[in-house]
This record gives C-alpha cells, structure tokens and sequence, in this order.
C-alpha cells in the first residue's frame, strides 16, 4: 500500500495528513517544509515507535481499539 497526504480544513486551518505503512523512516520528507509535527497514534504504536522518532513532534496519543477511532 503506497503512501497517502489529504489536505484537513478545519476552519480557517489547514493541514496535510500523511499515512500509510513505511511513514515512519519517511518522516523528514514530509515535514521539511512545514513548521509543527503532530502525530496520531494509538497508545499500543506509540509505546513501539515514540523512541524511534526523532524529530520534534507532539503526539496524540488515543486508547487502542474500534471506540478510538471515531
């Protein structure tokens, strides 16, 4: 599955939304141009991969499970 950006309107905000399986050692390419990082993850991913990101991101980080992702 390749790679996938959406644009996010929220209000007068927008923001791009990356995902998709190999993101992680991608990260720099993708950000490089903007100025804040904020990840999303549920908290089983976020204990295997928060170590292994190092740029400065904020995390958000929700419980596991269906009820999670609404």
């Amino acid at each position: 599955m390749p790679l996938h950006s959406q644009r996010l309107e929220a209000g007068p905000v927008s923001s791009f939304y990356h995902f998709g399986p190999g993101l992680l050692g991608r990260l720099e390419r993708f950000v490089e141009h903007h100025s804040r990082l904020v990840i999303i993850s549920d908290r089983n991913v976020a204990e295997l991969y928060r170590d292994k990101v190092s740029l400065t991101a904020e995390w958000l980080v929700v419980e596991p499970g269906e009820a999670s992702k609404s």
